[in-house]
């Protein structure tokens, strides 16, 4: 499903203002939607934009990744916009979600992505934004590549997710381009990681120190001291866990013999879903 409202991909980038002079309010719901080459859902200037409930599979196969508008989901300047409650799986050489540019106050919940090989992007892949943003509550499981990617991204907010099966970074968040958003460079700074739970080796990395990691859960096997040492997780903690995943029925399983760790729960947002901060 593509909804695009302008022929010229380029000056929706250039302009910042595009998404606040977008109508918007579109909803794509309880779909199921597989076997597209590229893409399974696409808009380009999304506003008010609700996109939940959907089965997204098999998407990719063409594999032509630097083609760069390939994913399960793609948006492309996307402001107060929510996605929630999607199964995706199955998914190559794309990512699951992809938010592009300039993005503001948008949600990324309750979703539940497995079974991703993808290359240079992240599953849940965040680009070139300044405002605050929100990953939370979603399950990543059975991933060939970086389960979330906050690219040339300020102010992402990453919390109370599940992440294990990655065959790379559980979070990333690294400036990596010379672009600007809003007439200034990108950064990679402001972000918070906390509260999550990760089950792999390379939890997470943070490539400026002007982020905030902690509160997070982490398998047993791993080299908490050495994160700690970088100035970051200094209360989180380890646990020997298991989680396995039955695909036929949806659904994980997890194990172990002590306790999870528990942490005080931390505000999603100072702002509301209009920009107004958060009395």
């Amino acid at each position: 499903l593509r909804s695009i409202e302008t022929p010229d991909r380029d000056l929706a980038r250039t302009d910042s203002n595009r998404a606040n002079k977008s109508p918007g309010g579109t909803i794509v719901r309880n779909n199921v939607i597989s076997d597209c080459g590229t893409g399974g859902i696409e808009g380009m200037v999304n506003r008010d934009v609700l996109v939940e409930c959907n089965h997204i599979y098999d998407v990719g196969w063409q594999d032509v990744e630097r083609y760069y508008e390939c994913g399960a989901v793609k948006l492309l300047i996307a402001d107060r916009t929510l996605i929630q409650r999607n199964l995706i799986h199955d998914i190559q050489a794309g990512c699951g979600i992809w938010v592009d540019w300039n993005n503001r106050y948008c949600r990324i919940t309750r979703n539940t992505l497995y079974d991703l090989s993808m290359g240079s992007n992240g599953v849940l892949f965040f680009e070139a934004s300044q405002h605050p943003n929100i990953y939370d509550n979603n399950i990543i499981w059975s991933v060939h590549g970086t389960a979330i990617f906050g690219g040339d991204s300020d102010s992402l907010i990453v919390v109370n997710n599940l992440i294990g099966d990655c065959d790379s970074v559980g979070v990333l968040t690294q400036k990596i381009t010379d672009r600007s958003v809003n007439g200034r460079p990108t950064t990679s700074r402001h972000s918070k990681v906390y509260n999550n739970l990760f089950h792999l080796e390379r939890p997470i990395e943070m490539h400026d120190q002007d982020n905030l990691s902690d509160n997070n859960v982490f398998y047993a096997e791993f080299n908490l001291a050495e994160l700690q040492a970088g100035g970051f997780d200094r209360n989180s903690k380890l646990l020997d866990f298991s989680i396995t995943l039955d695909r036929e029925n949806v659904c994980l399983r997890f194990e172990s013999e002590s306790p999870v760790p528990t942490f005080d729960n931390e505000p999603l947002a100072e702002f509301d879903f209009y920009g107004n901060p958060r009395m």
